[in-house]
C-alpha cells in the first residue's frame, strides 16, 4: 500500500487498457477478482476503488 494514489491510478489505466482489448467490462472483472481475495488481505485502512481495482487485476490469473 505504499505506492501513491495517483501512481495507482496511472497503472491502473495501463493494466486496464492491455485487459480490456481481450475482455468486455473488465473493471467489473477486476472488483469481483478483488473481493474474491479480500479476506487474504491484511489491511488496516479503507481501499480506494483504484486499489481494489488494481489488486483485483493482479490476482486475475490471465496465462497465455
Amino acid at each position: 500500500m505504499a505506492l501513491a494514489e495517483e501512481h495507482a491510478g496511472q497503472l491502473l489505466d495501463q493494466v486496464s487498457a492491455e485487459f480490456s482489448q481481450r475482455h468486455e467490462q473488465i473493471r467489473r472483472r477486476f472488483l469481483e477478482r478483488f473481493e474474491q481475495v479480500r479476506e487474504s488481505l491484511t489491511m488496516a485502512e479503507e481501499i480506494s476503488e483504484p486499489r481494489r481495482l488494481l489488486i483485483g487485476s493482479y490476482f486475475l490469473a490471465e496465462y497465455s
